[in-house]
């Protein structure tokens, strides 16, 4: 372990010393272009000289935090499907090149929204509570999240939980559960901007989109909301995101982690981690292309960079980015259910 931190170290300081002189270098060779334009009675001036320090200093920054990311992506080893024994009936391990996750069938299993307020991660969430008892199988980090609580939506086993709640003002995706006859769950993906309570009024449906038929008598039982689009009707829909749910992720981050969710056909859900070097784009081609998601229909995503992670059976099927749990506030918990209808 002292190997490979020491390692880290020197490879990143190593990074960081090769950017600052490039930087340098960059700073000396447009001091010397300026001063041959002033001489040569250019036109270049010393805001153009600005921008263009800026730009490259940006494209140094994106650099380097994108091979950051995928020293440590490399160093993660995961832990083979095949350890983790037998799995729950409905709940089967998700991979591919670049990808992994699980996928739960609607019936067989549940899930539920589930929020703290301390600074625990994932994985001291998911022992709490199998500590108390619930029959919980795996769980996989939630919404976007400020140091004041999550950015977005949740509803928690028909309540509104006491995690502080900040909706954006304009509508964003979530994933919900819905509790009908015998009661079942049914799964949707949709789109909305009104607040956690509205969701539970039954009468404000009417200003809800799903990816599905929504009963106007059944309850909202789980809910967590702030993604933004990735697929709709099969179709890549991450500029939806971008432009008119405004997510606008820095560059440096476009190309972090992205935990994604999805549904296909057969209302079954997945819950997809993908590896940092993955855009926006890439995912949704890959969620088109690959035989894996033949079926899936939408799909978005929730809070993604470190905080990406998976807990199946106590272990990480996806462990932390960077070996520290960021996952905070909020997450969705897979359940095996008292009663299978």
């Amino acid at each position: 372990m002292i190997n490979r931190f020491f390692l880290i170290t020197i490879i990143l300081i190593e990074m960081l010393f090769s950017s600052n002189v490039l930087l340098a270098e960059t700073k000396k060779d447009e001091g010397t272009k300026t001063v041959v334009a002033v001489n040569k009675k250019e036109s270049t001036t010393a805001s153009d000289s600005k921008n263009l320090d800026d730009k490259r200093l940006k494209g140094l920054k994106v650099e380097l935090k994108g091979g950051v990311r995928k020293l440590f992506e490399n160093m993660n080893q995961n832990i083979p499907a095949k350890e983790f024994g037998d799995l729950p009936e409905g709940l089967e391990i998700v991979e591919g090149q670049g990808f992994r996750g699980i996928k739960i069938t609607q019936g067989l299993l549940e899930f539920r929204a589930y929020t703290w307020l301390d600074n625990t991660g994932l994985m001291d969430n998911y022992k709490k509570c199998e500590e108390e008892g619930d029959s919980i199988v795996a769980a996989i980090n939630g919404s976007f999240y400020s140091e004041r609580g999550v950015l977005g939506q949740v509803i928690q086993d028909s309540q509104i939980p006491r995690v502080r709640q900040i909706p954006g003002r304009l509508s964003r995706c979530f994933v919900c559960a819905y509790r009908g006859a015998k009661n079942a769950q049914f799964w949707y993906l949709g789109e909305t901007s009104l607040t956690s309570l509205e969701l539970m009024m039954p009468h404000k449906k009417e200003y809800v989109w799903f990816n599905g038929t929504a009963d106007s008598s059944i309850r909202c039982d789980n809910l967590l909301g702030g993604g933004g689009w990735i697929l709709k009707h099969r179709k890549d829909a991450h500029w939806e995101a971008v432009e008119r749910q405004y997510f606008r992720f820095r560059l440096e981050d476009q190309t972090s982690r992205k935990t994604v969710v999805a549904q296909d056909s057969d209302r079954n859900l997945y819950f997809i981690v993908f590896e940092a070097g993955f855009t926006l784009h890439q995912v949704a081609r890959e969620l088109v292309k690959n035989e894996v998601f033949k079926k899936v229909q939408e799909a978005i995503f929730l809070d993604g960079g470190s905080s990406s992670c998976i807990v199946l059976k106590g272990k990480y099927l996806v462990a932390p980015l960077y070996m520290i749990d960021k996952a905070r506030f909020s997450c969705i918990q897979i359940l095996k259910p008292t009663l299978i209808w």
